[in-house]
């Protein structure tokens, strides 16, 4: 009895050791700072954005600004001595960012440019480079950190500026896909300049005590290549044959936040051997999303990390602005401006040089060597992974003038785009260097609705719009699939959204149009080519799916005719009300089609009747 009374004693200081500990570790000073961080990080966030939408700023610099306003650099309302939950916070930012850049890269729709992108890019980022390189200098950087920052200057904003050719309409005009190649190019080339920093951390550091400098420099060197090349490949095969297999087996199930957590798990798993290989995770997270991008789930995979990629891109931006010491910049901003107005010229010249070097018109290159000139947010986490660690390669002051460097030609970026749309385009703008022949590109229809005010004539060719009438078929089952039939002979193109993968496979098989993802999802939505669609077909029996379309589908594309599928009435007025044109109710149809079968038999009723027929034959 006794040593069963003994027994309870410790058994229940067993379980409670566990639950004390947590409460300890809840109401300890690290994990309030944590959900107090997080708390004010948000609301700054959000109140900054708010904001700044008035002034026309776009959301990340009012993210940046806002970090810096408040920040440890400003008012303070973050301790400086959070750093460990901030940076926490700021880490798994940083891999969905980077996850989701890599994300939409889709390299195979571009194959055909990509190369000539490819020599823009390098030859952009060559020139950019070389005469950044003298700014380092100016905002207090060694030999090794102007090169850093040189390189973190040259990349432009892949979010900013997708986002604003989105909002103008200009993404299938000229200036607008070339911008895209050359922002997938520098993309590319994160890759390598992800490589190469921790070479150029080590190019210069102390050398190890008892052993040669020069030989335990190349060693080191060689050891880190291997390793760095051994993580890419493990990482480029498990993306190429372990993975697509299990996001299959995941899209059978219907279920699409499984497809998520793997996918994210890939990602977390892919950041997390970069930096144990010695290289950092932001590389992993890419890579990851690079390789997703090459597979049918990376729509659909897109859209549902969006809302979640696009809180951590608040949070992550906010940290970073946190970073910049207002004092720092108030007591260096001759030098800031100066490398502000520099960055923005060379930037300029440098790309438009590029792009009208390998065959783009005069205007266009000048059209996207403006749109790019800003700093990017590549080039942020650059200055901030070089700037951390025990060997940084330039100091936070630094790095910190450089961030305000960025922070202000990306606040300028709405302004770049309304500079390059006052480019002149004369007869003398349009041509091409001499090395190139000048195409001359064939007669195609405009897609529907009026053009932009801002659309050159010279600029009507559109890449994804076809010159037929284009029509979106969600779901591809017996309704989907006689819809489809039904709109060949129009000659209508048509591309069909579809949740099951087999279908998706053996569709594509056959030459069909079809993607996989979910109709209700804005990548999935924009990918099937809303943008310039005529009208949105909703056969999938999901009534929210075809509800949640409509409201999205409309926003998008106000001028697109939505004919949405419902159960009962009272759906078919919502769908209505939401953006449809017309609502198919199931209930309404299944009434008028029995209506029919019996007007028929009755009519054959009476016709036996009138006919004298015997009043048994009631097959007939």
């Amino acid at each position: 009895m006794s040593a069963a009374g003994a027994s309870k004693p410790a058994a229940a200081a067993g379980t409670m050791a566990p639950m004390h500990l947590m409460t300890q570790f809840v109401a300890s000073a690290g994990a309030g700072a944590y959900a107090q961080d997080m708390v004010l990080i948000l609301l700054i966030a959000g109140v900054l954005a708010v904001a700044m939408n008035r002034l026309r700023v776009a959301t990340i610099p009012a993210y940046l600004i806002g970090g810096a306003l408040f920040g440890p650099g400003g008012v303070g309302l973050i301790n400086k001595d959070h750093g460990d939950s901030i940076a926490s916070i700021a880490g798994m930012a940083i891999v969905l960012l980077m996850f989701g850049i890599g994300l939409h890269m889709e390299l195979s729709t571009l194959r055909g440019s990509l190369k000539a992108a490819l020599g823009a890019t390098a030859i952009a980022l060559t020139v950019t480079v070389l005469a950044i390189w003298p700014t380092g200098y100016m905002l207090g950087a060694d030999t090794r950190g102007a090169i850093v920052i040189a390189i973190a200057l040259s990349m432009s904003s892949t979010a900013v500026v997708l986002r604003l050719l989105q909002q103008r309409r200009q993404l299938g005009r000229t200036r607008g896909r070339l911008s895209m190649l050359i922002l997938i190019g520098q993309d590319i080339a994160v890759i390598g300049v992800l490589v190469a920093l921790p070479i150029i951390a080590r190019i210069g550091a102390p050398a190890v005590e008892g052993q040669e400098a020069e030989a335990m420099s190349l060693l080191i060197v060689l050891k880190d290549v291997g390793l760095a090349l051994g993580g890419i490949v493990a990482i480029f095969l498990v993306g190429k044959l372990v993975l697509p297999r299990f996001l299959a087996e995941a899209a059978l199930m219907q279920t699409g936040e499984v497809l998520m957590v793997l996918a994210l798990a890939f990602s977390v798993g892919a950041a997390v051997l970069t930096q144990k290989l010695g290289l950092s995770m932001e590389l992993g997270a890419f890579l990851a999303g690079l390789m997703l991008s090459n597979t049918n789930f990376r729509h659909h995979l897109a859209g549902q990390i969006g809302t979640l990629r696009d809180l951590f891109i608040a949070v992550f931006f906010t940290t970073l602005g946190m970073k910049v010491d207002i004092a720092e910049i108030a007591a260096n901003w001759p030098a800031i401006l100066l490398a502000s107005v520099l960055l923005l010229v060379i930037k300029s010249f440098g790309i438009a040089l590029a792009c009208w070097l390998t065959g783009a018109a005069l205007v266009t290159a000048l059209n996207v060597g403006i749109m790019l000139a800003q700093g990017g947010e590549f080039g942020l986490v650059l200055l901030d992974l070089s700037s951390r660690g025990e060997a940084p390669i330039i100091a936070e002051s630094t790095a910190a003038r450089a961030t305000a460097v960025i922070v202000v030609t990306l606040i300028l970026t709405p302004f770049l785009f309304y500079v390059s749309d006052k480019i002149p385009r004369s007869a003398a703008m349009r041509r091409t260097a001499p090395w190139f022949k000048p195409k001359h590109a064939p007669a195609t229809t405009a897609p529907s609705g009026p053009a932009p005010s801002h659309a050159s004539p010279e600029e009507t060719i559109v890449s994804h719009a076809p010159s037929a009438r284009h029509v979106i078929v969600a779901g591809f089952g017996l309704v989907g699939r006689a819809v489809s039939d039904r709109l060949k002979p129009s000659g209508a193109t048509v591309t069909v959204v579809e949740l099951n993968p087999k279908t998706v496979r053996t569709q594509q098989s056959k030459g069909r149009s079809i993607i996989y993802g979910d109709i209700a999802n804005p990548e999935v939505l924009e990918t099937a080519g809303i943008h310039h669609a005529d009208a949105l077909i909703l056969t999938v029996p999901d009534e929210e799916a075809v509800l949640a379309s409509c409201r999205i589908a409309r926003q998008i594309n106000p001028h697109i005719f939505i004919v949405a599928r419902t159960n009962v009435v009272s759906k078919g007025f919502l769908a209505k009300g939401l953006g449809a044109d017309v609502a198919v109710i199931e209930e309404l149809a299944a009434a008028e089609a029995m209506e029919r079968i019996v007007a028929d038999r009755l009519k054959k009723w009476k016709d036996r009747d009138e006919a004298g027929l015997p009043p048994n034959m009631t097959n007939m």
